[in-house]
């Protein structure tokens, strides 16, 4: 028998958060939680996160990506900055915005 601890290390798993998914969907909450996760551990302008990361952690595809992004964006929680000549992206949420639209304060 496998236990969770096994399939977890070998398959991966993400959380999310549900309030905040009644209210920009499953999949922006889903990439809001990975790149919430990841900040974490990551400088003043975010997670420096690529298309091919963010897909391996939460399964979403490149415009699944797109789309939550735009959607977290109009909720003005993704903060984006992006460094064109070094090729990269930094991602980080608004955890206080990010606060409020989850407990349905902001539409």
């Amino acid at each position: 028998m496998t236990d969770f601890a096994t399939v977890a290390a070998r398959c991966g798993y993400v959380t999310y958060y549900p309030h905040a998914a009644r209210h920009v969907g499953v999949k922006a909450a889903v990439l809001a939680a990975c790149i919430i996760e990841w900040q974490q551990h990551a400088g003043d302008l975010g997670a420096e996160l690529s298309v091919e990361k963010i897909e391996s952690i939460t399964a979403l595809t490149y415009e699944e990506q797109r789309a939550a992004r735009r959607v977290l964006r109009a909720a003005n929680v993704l903060v984006e900055t992006a460094r064109r000549l070094e090729h990269k992206t930094f991602y980080r949420i608004d955890i206080k915005a990010f606060a409020l639209l989850a407990q349905g304060s902001v539409t």
